[in-house]
């Protein structure tokens, strides 16, 4: 007999000779018996039982603290996992028989066993007792997995067609009131299934048992409480007797749903995302740090011509134009360090070869384990490019539009005075020699003569006094920019039949800076010219509005007006023009043939003017 693992014995008897007697009787046995301890008392055995670790228990039911069954249960209460033996007399033995029932493992009635007997009880009661534990400690953690997870696992004896059911995910599925076991309806999984599915669900099953298969998995839509279909994911194994014939068939039944909606929400998702690359107007490429194409968007393809795969491995800098390939491999070099960068604008060669400029920024995801690359976004900006220089060809243009002008001004400018000194002045300063001379040469008319010539002189001093003030620049910072064009409206008022009113209204004029104001004044000055020269206006209003951050200059007269889309821009009107551009003032004409003109200036940035 193999040794049993197992040295101490508890008596529980409160007879002494009925102790003495088992005692010798378990001693001749062939068993590895090590130890006999005796109790007395239900309390003392319980004691010792808290206190000691023994093999078997032998247990009178009639004790002086304790009577019949109730010795059992208290007993056993202290530590379930020892095996006991009822030993009692023969009047007992209907207690002993309810006490197996309770978990005893068996029962022996004093003088009435030998020896043999006696040892089979001892081995088999604490064999038994032991396999009794280890199939409840299996039972055990069965019913703690059932507990926390949510399958459904089953039972299918192909032979009586029943099938046992078990977890409690299976109360989803379940009517109300209705327990899994043998409560569940035999046609409960068949009738469950969606309709649609049944007959490929049943197929798959017949096909694995007829060709001989152990593994059987299927995906199907199985009905809830709630009267929603489930997604399911279920599988099984299948047993087969010596004949290969199947008897049995075990599996579970996982709900999947919400990982099936994930799934298709993340096929969208990444459908959508596929359709956005693809038909995207920006190139996005990912590269590892050594700047080798790891992935180039769809995109690539409408935009470049070039097929994705193409790029992949390549070194994504030798496609660069020559120019361009230093200033973009060290603004590469930056996104290690920082994290992210803007490229300055570069070349790049379409499938055609042509070179097409791309503006693109890089974000550094080498550490992100989904992407683990360098993200290059890039942008074709040929179009911009190709505006710009359009656009600083016309500026440059325009500018040499300007400066033609401004000399073809101060060209007619000369003129003017030239004109002015030979056919006005100069005339005056001759008739005044004249004078001068007659005198000197004849007595008679002398006084009358000088007199002539002083009248004559003092004209001249008045002509050249006015035609000064055109030329000499007014000292905006000693007499203001208000009190500037008053003076000037005042002097022209003296000569021509014209009324010209101002209203300053809330202008700031101190805080505006010199350059600023003299030429405001330069462009008040050029229109009330213009205005005198063409439009026969019989009065003038020049009016200054400040509003918020905008300063608006209206010049509005009464005169014959124009067709503002048949006549051409003049010298003059290119000059103000030109000198509200300087500080990104917008000029609006209105005028029409008799109804005046009205012209006006708006200077939106204030900081510009300071």
């Amino acid at each position: 007999m193999p040794s049993l693992p197992y040295s101490s014995i508890l008596i529980v008897d409160n007879n002494r000779s009925d102790q003495l007697v088992l005692e010798d009787e378990i001693r001749s046995t062939s068993l590895p018996i090590k130890d006999i301890v005796f109790a007395n008392t239900l309390y003392q055995a319980k004691k010792v039982v808290s206190q000691n670790d023994f093999s078997l228990i032998f247990l009178d039911l009639f004790l002086p603290d304790s009577f019949g069954l109730e010795s059992f249960t208290e007993l056993q209460k202290v530590n379930t996992a020892v095996p006991i033996i009822v030993f009692s007399g023969f009047e007992d033995k209907k207690n002993a028989l309810k006490a197996i029932s309770l978990g005893a493992q068996d029962f022996l009635i004093k003088g009435g066993h030998s020896i043999e007997m006696l040892e089979k009880t001892i081995q088999y009661s604490i064999e038994r007792k032991k396999n009794l534990e280890i199939i409840k400690g299996n039972n055990d953690r069965h019913e703690t997995l059932l507990k926390v997870t949510n399958d459904v696992l089953w039972d299918w004896d192909m032979v009586t067609n029943k099938v046992a059911w078990s977890g409690i995910g299976i109360n989803k599925y379940l009517q109300a009131n209705t327990n899994y076991g043998d409560e569940v309806p035999a046609f409960f999984w068949l009738r469950r299934l969606h309709p649609d599915e049944r007959k490929k669900v049943l197929v798959s099953i017949y096909d694995v048992i007829t060709t001989n298969q152990n593994f059987w998995q299927s995906e199907f839509k199985f009905l809830r409480n709630d009267s929603q279909y489930g997604h399911i994911y279920s599988r099984g194994y299948i047993i087969r007797n010596d004949e290969n014939k199947p008897v049995r068939m075990i599996g579970s039944m996982q709900d999947v749903t919400e990982k099936k909606l994930a799934d298709e929400k993340l096929a969208v998702g990444e459908k959508r995302f596929k359709s956005l690359i693809k038909y995207s107007s920006d190139l996005i490429a990912l590269l590892d740090k050594d700047g080798k194409y790891l992935y180039v968007s769809d995109s690539t393809k409408n935009i470049l011509g070039y097929e994705p795969d193409s790029f992949t491995g390549k070194y994504a800098f030798s496609f660069v134009h020559p120019d361009d390939r230093i200033n973009i491999e060290n603004d590469f070099a930056k996104v290690v360090d920082s994290g992210f960068t803007e490229f300055r604008p570069f070349r790049f060669p379409d499938i055609n070869g042509e070179w097409r400029w791309l503006h693109s920024t890089a974000i550094n995801m080498l550490n992100e384990k989904a992407i683990a690359g360098i993200v290059i976004n890039s942008r074709d900006i040929t179009a911009n490019m190709l505006a710009e220089k359009l656009l600083e060809q016309a500026s440059l243009s325009r500018q040499k539009e300007v400066t033609e002008a401004m000399i073809e001004g101060q060209e007619k400018e000369r003129s003017e005075i030239g004109r002015e000194l030979h056919d006005n002045v100069n005339q005056i300063l001759v008739a005044t020699k004249l004078f001068i001379e007659r005198a000197i040469t004849y007595d008679t008319n002398r006084e009358e003569l000088l007199s002539s010539a002083v009248s004559y002189i003092l004209g001249a001093i008045e002509e050249i006094r006015k035609l000064s003030k055109t030329l000499i620049t007014p000292i905006i910072k000693d007499i203001g920019l208000v009190e500037a064009i008053e003076g000037l409206a005042e002097d022209i008022m003296q000569v021509n039949p014209v009324t010209i009113n101002l209203d300053a209204g809330d202008l700031q004029q101190k805080t505006l800076n010199e350059k600023f104001k003299l030429n405001v004044f330069r462009i008040v000055q050029e229109q009330v010219n213009n205005i005198l020269k063409h439009a026969q206006a019989k009065q003038i209003n020049i009016v200054f509005k400040q509003i918020s951050n905008h300063i608006i200059i209206c010049i509005h007269d009464d005169g014959i007006g124009f067709d503002t889309n048949a006549r051409k821009r003049g010298v003059g009107i290119s000059n103000i023009f030109s000198r509200a551009g300087i500080y990104k003032g917008d000029v609006k004409i209105t005028s029409a043939p008799g109804c005046g003109c009205k012209m006006e200036i708006n200077f939106k940035d204030l900081s510009l003017l300071m």
